[in-house]
Parts: structure tokens; sequence; C-alpha cells
């Protein structure tokens, strides 16, 4: 940010408030500068007045050359005390400072845009107006405002989206590439979600919202329940006959053909048995059609979510508590047993290739979920089937305690080097078996070689 505030002090002679202002009128582009600022005097006059540097209209002189009237407090004061803008409008000191003070707390963050206090005057408050009257931890906080408004103008930059994080991450190249935050959180560049490969950003998000959106509670209510003929109101059938009684109309009714209850009888196959759909077949499968249809379709979902949501689980396990589990036995190992550091790096190895396995191997069954290509759904599961075999493996492997090599009195390390190298194996088979389905899905599954 302060690079670009420096150059546009450079190509337009204006000072650090002023470029500040240009920068923010422009959204931090520089190139749309450079093409409209320099056109004409006249253009960039009108552009001054837009981004509230200068005002069309002089603010007339005070005739009392010893005092002023502050518009906000109404004091008269000595004009020592009164500070104003390129407008002309001035205020006591004690006012500027309250004023920038509730601007600052108010934690809105459109108070870099705040004006001069004066009614309909388009000047926009100097940088060197907060420096001046807040105090550290407020000025501070308004040029925390202010880098918010310049990263989220650039489309280079992207905050991190983790609860608490105030990092940002700059990528020129606006490329949608695994952003590897410091506080331990991976998101995409392209669309700020955590990082979904297989899935594009478009079918990232198809997925999020038909996981967190009323979708399913409706395909549960068709399958599930039906509207009675009387009320037109959704019931469900809570016992084995079809003898309906609707509890909100009292109307009886057939669950079988929604016919009225007194029309049934020995020619309909007895009370409890309809047959009618016989007469009208065509009626009648097209609604058990939809139905099955319905079902397949929540089946289908309910599959792919559930494998989902238990490798996210897995990798939230693995985060956590494996981490903090291995992390304590490394250092048991190191300190107990006087392993160096350098031979206990491949447990830190293996943690983090799980995490990535298991974030990838969740993602692909939203990504399954969309595919309708029978090749390539039977592509990807062979791809996914090979990670996953090795990614269990490895988790379970590094799930087993640790204790059986802490015994000082054993001299006998072959079983923990013998261990260590089927943690090494393993991690470098389920990396190797990572990349190719990444690669896969890349180059498209129909294309990927096994």
């Amino acid at each position: 940010m302060l690079k670009f505030i420096e150059e546009v002090r450079e190509i337009t002679f204006l000072n650090e408030d002023d470029s500040i202002k240009l920068m923010l009128y422009f959204k931090w582009n520089l190139e749309l500068l450079n093409s409209q600022y320099f056109q004409s005097d006249k253009i960039t006059q009108e552009i001054q007045i837009k981004a509230g540097i200068i005002t069309q209209e002089a603010v007339k002189a005070n005739n009392n050359p010893e005092t002023h009237y502050c518009q906000i407090c109404y004091q008269q004061l000595d004009k020592s005390v009164f500070i104003g803008l390129k407008c002309g409008h001035k205020f006591c000191e004690n006012c500027w400072k309250s004023y920038l003070k509730v601007s600052v707390e108010s934690g809105n963050l459109r108070m870099v845009f705040f004006k001069c206090p004066e009614q309909e005057c388009n000047i926009i408050i100097d940088n060197s107006l907060f420096k001046k009257f807040l105090t550290k931890g407020e000025f501070s906080r308004y040029r925390h405002f202010l880098l918010k408004n310049y990263t989220d103008d650039c489309k280079a930059i992207k905050w991190c989206p983790q609860k608490g994080c105030e990092n940002f991450a700059m990528n020129p190249s606006l490329i949608k590439i695994p952003i590897f935050c410091k506080c331990g959180n991976v998101f995409c560049f392209g669309c700020g979600e955590s990082w979904h490969d297989p899935m594009t950003c478009e079918i990232t998000r198809q997925w999020k919202d038909k996981n967190t959106g009323e979708e399913e509670n409706a395909k549960w209510i068709l399958v599930n329940t039906k509207i009675c003929p009387g009320c037109h109101k959704h019931i469900e059938k809570n016992q084995g006959c079809n003898h309906m009684t609707c509890k909100l109309c009292k109307h009886e009714f057939c669950w079988i053909c929604m016919g009225k209850w007194s029309e049934h009888g020995e020619k309909t196959g007895g009370y409890y048995k309809c047959q009618i759909y016989l007469d009208n077949p065509d009626k009648f499968n097209t609604q058990k059609t939809k139905e099955e249809e319905i079902k397949h379709e929540l089946e289908k979902y309910l599959f792919h979510y559930e494998r989902y949501a238990l490798h996210l689980k897995s990798m939230k396990y693995a985060k956590e508590k494996l981490t903090s589990r291995i992390q304590e036995y490394m250092g048991q190992l190191a300190g107990i047993m006087g392993y160096p550091a350098l031979e206990l790096v491949c447990f830190n190895k293996a943690i983090e290739v799980i995490i990535e396995a298991r974030q990838v191997i969740a993602n692909s069954y939203g990504y399954a979920y969309y595919l309708t290509d029978q090749i390539e759904k039977n592509l990807l599961n062979f791809l996914k089937e090979n990670l996953e075999l090795k990614c269990e493996d490895l988790q379970h492997l590094l799930e087993q305690p640790f204790e059986k090599f802490l015994n000082i009195d054993d001299l006998d390390r072959k079983p923990f080097y013998n261990f260590k190298a089927d943690i090494t194996g393993l991690a470098s088979a389920t990396e190797h078996y990572y990349k190719n389905f990444i690669d896969g899905c890349k180059e498209g599954l129909k294309g990927c070689n096994h």
C-alpha cells in the first residue's frame, strides 16, 4: 500500500494525504488512474473534486481575525485552536478530536471516506489529521481500516478467512492457488474458501450451498409425506395401514391412490390393500417414478455427504489431537531416549500428508457428486480408492501408542527404526497417490494414466 501511495505522489506531485484520497477514488487501480487522471486539466480538476481533494466553492473569510466561532460546540474561541481542511471550514481542536475518535470507534470501514463535518462539504478528512489528533492505538486502527480498503479493492490481495486471523496474501498472478496462512489455514485465493482441490470454485459454492440449504429437508418432505386431498397440507404416514385420517381436517383417504376412503372396499382389494392403481397404472407409475427419483437423489447425496463429513472429521482430529499427541511423543523420544531431532521430522511430515490427503479426499466426494460421465466416475473412484487406502493405513499406524519405544532400559532400537521406516514409506506412498489424484483431476480424468 505504501508503495502505491509513493508512486502516486511521484506521478501526480500531490502530497501523501491527497495521494491516498486519489487512490481511494480509483480503488487502488494505478492503471485506471493513469488512463483517466491526466487527460486534461479540466478532467483532473473534476476528479479531484469527486475524490474529495478540492472543493468547488470558496469559504467566506472570518471578519474577526482574533476569534472563530466553532459550528460544532457553538463556542467563540481563539483562532489558534481552530484547524481546517482545504475547504476552509474550521473547527476547534476538541471537536476534531471527538469527531475523529468517534469515527474510529464506530468500526465503520467507510470511515476512510468520512468528510469534513460541515454539511454538504465534499472534502475527505486528511490522513495527517487522524495522525495528529488520535492516540497511537486509535491511529493504528484507522490505518488498519485504510489497509482493509486497499486489500478489499485490490484483486491481487485476499484476507485469510479464518476467524480472528488478520493476515492477508498477495498473488499478482491472480491464479487460483492454495494460500498457506501463518495461522495454519489453507484457503483458495480464487474464492476464499478452504482449499478445495479437486473441486472448482463454482462446484465448491454449489456443494456448500447444498450442505447448508434447506433443499434436502424439502426432499425429505416430498419422500416421506403427501398432501392431504382435503386441506392440502403435508402429512406423514406414521402407521402401517393405508387408511389415513388427516389430524387437521379429519378427511379420510387412501395413502396409495389418494382417493376417498369411503370408495374403498372389496373391489379395491380390501380395506387395507388398494389395487386402484391397476385401473390407472400410468398415473401411479408416474407418481412412483417421481418418488423413487427423489429417493435416489437423496440417497446419492447422503452417500457423498456422509463420506465428505467423515474425512473432514478425520482431518480435524489429525490437525488437533493427533498433532498434539505426536508432538508430545517427539519431545519424549528426544528427551528420554536421546533421538536426534532430525530423525523425528518424519512424524511431522506424515501428519502434514494425512491432513492434505484427508482434505482432498473429502473434497473429492463433493466433486464426484456432480460428475455425470460414468467413465470419469470410475476413474475418479480408482484414483481415490488408492489414496484412501494409503491414507487410512498411515493414520492408523501413526495413532499407535509410542510408549513401547520409550523404555530407556531397552537397548534394542531396531523396532523403533522399523516403525519409523514404515511411517516414512507409507507417507511417501500416500503423497505419491495424492499427487497422482490431483494431477489426474487437473488433466482430465479420461486422459489420466494409472
